[in-house]
């Protein structure tokens, strides 16, 4: 579970930088209202917390609000990926903020706060993209700090690394790092190496953050599609978001089609060899056929339309809903770049609330969430420590100021306050006369 991330000279934020998902202070709000929006957190050694089911981020256009997500996603990355598809001398894809003199020739930071099987760790690191420059992990199994790793590079000592006397297995982490290259995290490396304990963070990012792309294309992901062939309670899941959703939808019927060559037009002079490698590469994925039956007003009383048919909200949905299903019940962390694009107010509302529901209780799922979305703005759906806002200033650097801040009354209108500039984080427009 995410408690906090932090970064540094990471795109348009150019200072420091904390999403904060710990709770703020709910003295004034019912067990009911703390249980929807707030998951309680048992911690090792120490008293529980309150967490955040959910965050959501307004901001104008160009604020900077998705460069939260994408840095996010780049922390992710770097951490699953360096140690195997990163080579030796390749750039890192560290982009630190360009509008300024001095920060793009200074390091990029990141870092996270997560629960663990009810230990809390501390990891981070700071890069450029020539290599990493420093890194660290701390843990609280016993309620207080302790460190594991620190990773710094120098002048003096190119390499200096200092290891926890109390890290399970610490034995083997000298070892681990004389094979650790200047561009690889040394976490990613440490569970190449099988390392147990530092692996269990590692899989933290490999598995709690599933950053599939979300955004309506031409065809379903062929995973979502066989899915919905094998998985009857998956089925049945979007069917019943589809219907409350009111989009007309009766039923999802999918099949999986034989492969074969009279059912592609291949160019006449392919190779036979590559034909049949493109025939045996779909009989290994699965061809899946789906057809979704829609109400209509003829003898049948319905209507069998392709995927490809459907409308951009109706299928930025259904792919949508193949992630949100795994997220609630498996107890990840979602990130969502504009979740209202192309879907009605109320249907967005509805996929929140699904959020803040018993499954996401049961599983400790957490969502952080743009949008534009001003009807979002209500402390009926979000308390006020949910809500964040990004801004430019002058100098192009984005802030994160969260609604807490402001300390707005209980009933306020929240959303009326913000179009009004009490929060900042609108665009500030000017007459535009084409003559």
């Amino acid at each position: 579970m995410l408690l906090q991330f932090r970064i540094k000279n990471v795109l348009s934020y150019r200072d420091e930088t904390v999403l904060n998902m710990v709770a703020g202070s709910r003295a004034k709000m019912s067990d009911e209202e703390a249980a929807r929006n707030t998951h309680r957190v048992e911690l090792a050694g120490s008293k529980p917390i309150r967490v955040l089911k959910s965050a959501v981020l307004f901001g104008a256009n160009a604020s900077g609000k998705s460069n939260v997500i994408s840095a996010f996603k780049r922390m992710r990355d770097l951490v699953v990926d360096s140690a195997t598809r990163i080579e030796p001398n390749e750039k890192l894809p560290i982009v630190p903020f360009l509008l300024d003199s001095e920060t793009p020739h200074t390091p990029s930071e990141f870092e996270v706060q997560v629960v663990i099987d009810g230990v809390r760790y501390q990891y981070g690191f700071m890069a450029d993209r020539d290599a990493i420059l420093a890194e660290w992990l701390y843990a609280w199994p016993k309620g207080s700090r302790q460190l594991w790793f620190e990773r710094f590079v120098n002048s003096v000592d190119p390499d200096e690394w200092k290891y926890g006397a109390l890290v399970p297995d610490s034995s083997s982490l000298k070892e681990i790092s004389k094979k650790t290259r200047e561009n690889v995290l040394f976490l990613a490396a440490a569970a190449q190496w099988n390392h147990e304990h530092l692996g269990r963070v590692w899989s933290w990012f490999d598995q709690s953050l599933p950053l599939k792309a979300l955004n309506s294309g031409p065809g379903l992901d062929q995973q979502i599609a066989l899915r919905l062939v094998d998985d009857i309670e998956f089925r049945n899941f979007v069917i019943g978001c589809l219907q409350k959703a009111d989009c007309g939808i009766l039923e999802i019927m999918a099949e999986k089609l034989p492969v074969d060559e009279a059912r592609f037009q291949f160019p006449p002079d392919m190779p036979t060899e590559l034909k049949r490698k493109f025939l045996q590469s779909l009989t290994d994925q699965g061809l899946v056929d789906v057809q979704i039956r829609h109400t209509a007003a003829n003898e049948q009383g319905y209507a069998d339309l392709d995927f490809g048919q459907e409308s951009d909200g109706t299928k930025k949905l259904l792919i949508l809903l193949g992630t949100w299903y795994d997220v609630v019940l498996c107890g990840r962390v979602m990130l969502v770049d504009e979740l209202s694009a192309s879907m009605h107010p109320l249907l967005t509302r509805m996929l929140i609330s699904m959020f803040h529901g018993e499954l996401s209780t049961q599983s400790g799922s957490q969502i952080i969430l743009t949008t534009h979305d001003t009807t979002l703005l209500d402390q009926e759906l979000f308390g006020r420590d949910q809500i964040w806002f990004t801004e430019k200033d002058s100098s192009g650097a984005t802030s994160l100021v969260s609604l807490y801040d402001y300390r707005p009354r209980k009933n306020e209108a929240l959303q009326r306050g913000y179009l009004s500039g009490r929060y900042g984080g609108i665009p500030i427009l000017e007459g535009f006369d084409p003559a």
